[in-house]
Formats: C-alpha cells, sequence, structure tokens
C-alpha cells in the first residue's frame, strides 16, 4: 500500500543541449539540503511494507549527515562518521545501529561510494496472548546495510509495527543535524551525491531529479549545483587526532600569504570567522611557523 498526495510518475526529464538527460548529481557545501515534510504541506505520509534508499557519494570530509528520513517516533539517520558509515533506526521503542568501517579503509577518499538501505516489514506467526486469549501478531522488520555492494551488514527489529511510514526527508543535511533522532555528527555534508533515490513498494522517487527540475514537492535549500563540482582549491588538510600536525621548515626567510581558510568539525561548513571562534594568529616558533586559533 502506498499512500502520497503527488503522482510523480510523469515529472519532466531535464536535457543538455546535446539531448541528452542531465546527470543526476548535485554539489553540497555544507549549507545545501534536499528536504520535503509532508506533515507540513498537509499531505499524508508516504507507507510501504518494505523500501530501498539508494545513492552515491563522493567527498573528502570525515563527517557529514547523508540522508534521514522518519514519521513520529519511526527514523532513519544514515551519516558519514570519521570516514565510515552509520546508520541508526528506531521503530515505535525499538532501536538499532549499525557501523560499516573496513580495516585501512575509508569512504572519505574522494572516490564515488554506493550506499544501499533494504528495509521490509514481515509478519511472524501470530501467538495467543495470556489476556482473554486473545491473538496477538508480531511483525519483524528487516534491515540490510550495503556499501559498494561488497560491505554489508543486516540486522532486525521485532514490534507491533505492520508498515513502514515516511513523512520527512532530509538528504545531505539540516538547519540542526545534531538535533535529528539518531543523529550521529553535527554537521551537514559537503561534497558531492548522485542519484538519490527512494522505492517504496511500487512508488520511485529520484530526490536530485526532483530538486533539479523545481518540483513543488521537493524544497532545495541554498545555492545548490546541480552536477558534481570539484573544489580542488579548498581540499582539506585533516587532522584526525592530537598528534596530527603540519610541519614547515624555514631555512632562511619565508613570505606567508593569508589565504588560510579553516572547516572544523562540528561548524558544518568552512569557518568564517562565526560566533565563538576568534581570527586565528600566526608566528615563528623555532623551525616551525604556528597558527594559533581560540575557540570557546
Amino acid at each position: 500500500m502506498v499512500a502520497i498526495f503527488l503522482s510523480v510518475r510523469h515529472l519532466p526529464t531535464t536535457l543538455n543541449t546535446l539531448g541528452r538527460k542531465a546527470p543526476s548529481e548535485a554539489t553540497f557545501l555544507g549549507s545545501e539540503f534536499l528536504s520535503y515534510d509532508l506533515n507540513a504541506t498537509g499531505g499524508v505520509p508516504i507507507v510501504s511494507s518494505q523500501d530501498v534508499i539508494s545513492f552515491s557519494f563522493k567527498t573528502r570530509y570525515p563527517n557529514g549527515l547523508l540522508y534521514f528520513t522518519g514519521h513520529g517516533e519511526s527514523y532513519l539517520n544514515i551519516a558519514l562518521k570519521q570516514g565510515g558509515i552509520i546508520l541508526k533506526m528506531g521503530m515505535g521503542n525499538e532501536n538499532l545501529e549499525m557501523n560499516i568501517r573496513p580495516h585501512k579503509i575509508r569512504f572519505d577518499d574522494n572516490q564515488w561510494h554506493t550506499i544501499a538501505v533494504r528495509r521490509k516489514v514481515q509478519l511472524i506467526i501470530p501467538y495467543i496472548g495470556t489476556s482473554f486469549c486473545r491473538l496477538y501478531a508480531m511483525q519483524a522488520l528487516h534491515l540490510t546495510l550495503t556499501v559498494d555492494g561488497t560491505y554489508s551488514d543486516h540486522s532486525h527489529l521485532h514490534g507491533h509495527f505492520s508498515m513502514i511510514y515516511s513523512s520527512q526527508v532530509y538528504v545531505g543535511g539540516n538547519p540542526a543535524s545534531q538535533a535529528l533522532p539518531g543523529s550521529s555528527v553535527p554537521n551537514n555534508f559537503t561534497g558531492c551525491l548522485r542519484r538519490v533515490e527512494f522505492v517504496a513498494d511500487t512508488l520511485k522517487i529520484n530526490l536530485i531529479d526532483l530538486g533539479r527540475t523545481g518540483s513543488k514537492f521537493l524544497t532545495v535549500v541554498g545555492h545548490m549545483e546541480f552536477k558534481c563540482h570539484e573544489r580542488k582549491l579548498e581540499d582539506p588538510v585533516q587532522f584526525l587526532d592530537k598528534d596530527s600536525h603540519l610541519r614547515y621548515e624555514v631555512k632562511h626567510s619565508v613570505v606567508l600569504t593569508n589565504t588560510l581558510r579553516v572547516n572544523i568539525t562540528g561548524l558544518g561548513g568552512p569557518w568564517d570567522g562565526g560566533p565563538g571562534i576568534e581570527p586565528y594568529n600566526c608566528t615563528t616558533f623555532g623551525n616551525f611557523i604556528l597558527f594559533l586559533f581560540n575557540a570557546d
């Protein structure tokens, strides 16, 4: 069963000047995201017995919200955390967490990686309860998370639910990512997303295509570019632990041009002198150039 207030079967297709279909890609810089909220628009939630969420991403940043969907107390939250994939899901009072981070492999290597999440509700054999000999039905929700078709994890939840509901979706970010149910990271995604698809029973939606074509079903937040834009001049240097540092030996003299741009995990994007962060100081210390930051 599928309930939705908008038909998406005949949405227009965007073509480029050569007549080929435009790539289903978008660039996210930490403040852009795609979303819909059927509750806020007076619609009804998408209801299904099984669904599939799939997309590809490419980034150099280790943390960021990739995809969130939910309805009421039910939610699914997928994020990039410390270069690995973390998934958290809740259905009623039941919750589970999955982590995929293979040994010596990171997914923030600026290569394309594909995520697929499959959920399916199945009825377990009914049982007789002790209260007035009533017949109870127990369902199991089976969940499979796969990355690059190679790394996979499987789990399930048991409960008195019969369908999967989705009334909210956020792709690539949220105005308050850390406040979302199941939040694992405080910042939005920075990088490229490709072919973000949501399939619920017989309904199939490509969310990037809807955003590019200006569908009223979807809200595009920020100045989103619907292609993967390489930002070569802003490739980050990642300080992943307390011992990470840069060293530059000064032999005679050096001229430093003030073009430093900083991305601090937890602020959701490149630092631009926002509240709580004071401008840095630069000084020499022996054979080192030392940058100092003051943060509340």
